[in-house]
């Protein structure tokens, strides 16, 4: 299974699959370097790099496995802004992109929180990435996607919410959302 776990940056992504990770074996992928710049090159290397994780992983030695993705595309959608160029209605990444993933089990994880609190995780590291500004637009690019764009099936969790508590509602979405692969 492809599990892909997107938010803002600060918003607790990485916790949530470090205590996922404590319950169950996982196979962790994160994207370390993010485009240099706009130019079509870099834009390339980010489509390229998509697609050769989604063609990977959807090889059958991996369809046992659990695939985490600490972000993926909808971060790219989200984040372009920042590098001054924007693909948000760019349809490669709904209809080639997505329509690789869709044929394989999958699911989205959208974890959300008060952004006063991401406003509040802000600064602690000499190396963020967003701005206090930013977050507004991130959130309104998000929202975009996730409600008038993507075709995969999400879940939006608080990420401030208990982990037990969230953890359960990702377990039944999961079995829910991927019947017909089961």
């Amino acid at each position: 299974m492809f599990m892909i776990v997107e938010g803002i940056d600060k918003v607790g992504k990485t916790m949530f699959i470090d205590k996922f990770e404590k319950l169950f074996p996982i196979e962790r992928v994160k994207l370390e370097r993010r485009p240099k710049d706009a130019s079509p090159q870099e834009q390339q290397r980010v489509r390229d790099w998509y697609e050769c994780a989604v063609a990977i992983y959807s090889q059958p030695q991996w369809l046992n496995k659990l695939v985490v993705l600490d972000r993926f595309h909808l971060s790219e959608l989200a984040y372009c802004f920042k590098r001054n160029y924007d693909v948000l209605d760019d349809d490669w990444f709904y209809d080639v992109l997505e329509g690789k993933i869709k044929k394989i089990p999958h699911v989205l994880v959208y974890l959300e929180c008060n952004p006063e609190i991401i406003k509040s995780r802000l600064h602690i590291e000499e190396d963020d990435y967003i701005k206090q500004q930013d977050i507004e637009s991130l959130s309104r690019r998000y929202e975009k996607v996730l409600l008038s764009k993507t075709k995969l099936s999400y879940i939006r969790l608080d990420s401030t919410e208990p982990f037990d508590s969230n953890f359960k509602q990702l377990f039944d979405f999961m079995i829910k959302a991927n019947k017909h692969f089961i």
